[in-house]
C-alpha cells in the first residue's frame, strides 16, 4: 500500500518516498527518495521547470501492483533533466518568440493599464462559467467600476473578452479565441496569454529588449513604447502604462523561471 503525502503526487512505499503522477491514463513514476523533503523538492523542481511526457526515459506503470524496485529509477538523471527542461516556460516562450505573428492594433482598443495579470486571468475563468455584468465583476473582484474598465479593456486587447447589451446592462463574454486559452490547462493557459502578450509588437519589443539586457528597465519600456502610435495623449499616460507592461514582463519572467 503506497500512502499519499502531498497534492496526489507524493507517495510513501516501504519507508521510501515516490514521486508519481498519471498521464493520459499511464502511472509515471518521477524518481525514489529517502526523505519526504529531499521528494518534495524535486516535486517543485519539476513544478517550476515541466512535467515530462511521452519520453523514452519513462516506464509506464498500468498498476500499483506491478511496481517493482527496478521501476521506481526509470530515468537516466542527465537525460531527464534535458527532456524536462526542453518542457519548461522558458523553452517553450523562447521557441514562442521566434515564430509570432503580429496582429494590427485596433486604435479603438486602448492601450491596457491592469497591472495584475493574475486578476486579469481569475475573470477569464469566471467568464468560463458564465458571462457577467460589470457588477458580477465588481462583487467577485471586491473592485470599483474603473478597475473593471481596466480588466475588461485588456480582454478586449488580447480579443479574448466580447460585450453585448441585455435589459440595459452590459455583459461580458469569453470570445471563440478566449474560450479555448480559459479552457486549457494552466500551463498552456499561461503560455497562450504569453503569446496574446507578443502578438502586440510593441510588447515583443519590450520582451526581447528585457530579455537581451536582463532587465526589465521602464525607461527602455517609455522608449520603445513612444516608437509606436498607441495613442497615449501624454507622457504622464504614457508611464502609468509602461508601469502596467513592467508588471506583464515580470509576470512572464516569473514562468520562465528568470530572475531578472
Amino acid at each position: 500500500m503506497i500512502n499519499m503525502l502531498e497534492e496526489g503526487y507524493i507517495f510513501e512505499k516501504d519507508g521510501k518516498y515516490i514521486i508519481k503522477r498519471e498521464f493520459d491514463g499511464f502511472e509515471y513514476f518521477f524518481g525514489e527518495f529517502l526523505t519526504v523533503d529531499e521528494a518534495i523538492s524535486k516535486k517543485q523542481w519539476l513544478d517550476r521547470h515541466g512535467w515530462p511526457v511521452n519520453i523514452e526515459t519513462l516506464k509506464k506503470v498500468k498498476s500499483e501492483d506491478s511496481l517493482k524496485k527496478d521501476d521506481l529509477n526509470v530515468y537516466d538523471p542527465l537525460e531527464f533533466e534535458c527532456n524536462t527542461l526542453n518542457r519548461s516556460y522558458e523553452h517553450d516562450i523562447l521557441e514562442m518568440v521566434k515564430n509570432i505573428c503580429f496582429i494590427e492594433e485596433n486604435p479603438k482598443i486602448p492601450f491596457p493599464q491592469s497591472d495584475d495579470l493574475n486578476r486579469f486571468i481569475f475573470i477569464g475563468q469566471s467568464l468560463l462559467e458564465n458571462d457577467l455584468s460589470k457588477e458580477d465583476i465588481k462583487q467577485s473582484n471586491l473592485i470599483g467600476n474603473r478597475i473593471v474598465n481596466m480588466y475588461t479593456s485588456t480582454g478586449f486587447y488580447f480579443h479574448v473578452f466580447e460585450k453585448y447589451k441585455k435589459d440595459n446592462k452590459i455583459y461580458y463574454k469569453l470570445s471563440d479565441k478566449g474560450k479555448k486559452i480559459f479552457e486549457s490547462k494552466e500551463y498552456d493557459r499561461n503560455l497562450n496569454i504569453c503569446k496574446c502578450i507578443f502578438e502586440h509588437e510593441v510588447l515583443y519589443n519590450i520582451f526581447m529588449d528585457s530579455l537581451v539586457n536582463e532587465n526589465i528597465s521602464k525607461t527602455n519600456i517609455v522608449n520603445i513604447m513612444l516608437q509606436y502610435d498607441l495613442n497615449l495623449k501624454s507622457m504622464v499616460t504614457i508611464k502609468r502604462r509602461a508601469q502596467c507592461i513592467s508588471s506583464w514582463m515580470h509576470w512572464i519572467f516569473r514562468l520562465m523561471d528568470i530572475e531578472i
